[in-house]
């Protein structure tokens, strides 16, 4: 239906209200345009993943990071030979 078809129903419809009736549609018209002009509130958090996870997985990300941080780790072209050698990639 197009815009100019609604507003001439609406109009049709408004011109056989009473005095009070047409009173609560403009209260109900100025309620929805004000509601339309109210922001959404900010939250000033969001919940990451990292927060979502149970301890013990955090832990064990935890522990990675440290062993990483101590060149524990295997360096990635060493891992890829393996990969290589093992797979004939």
């Amino acid at each position: 239906m197009e815009i100019s078809a609604i507003k001439k129903a609406i109009i049709e419809k408004l011109e056989g209200l009473n005095e009070a009736q047409l009173l609560q549609v403009q209260e109900l018209i100025e309620n929805f345009h004000q509601q339309e002009n109210i922001e959404k509130p900010q939250t000033d958090y969001h919940i990451e993943e990292w927060d979502l996870m149970p301890d013990w997985q955090k832990k064990r990300i935890e522990d990675a990071e440290k062993s990483l941080g101590s060149a524990a780790g295997v360096p990635h072209k060493e891992v890829a030979r393996r990969v290589k050698d093992k797979y004939g990639f």
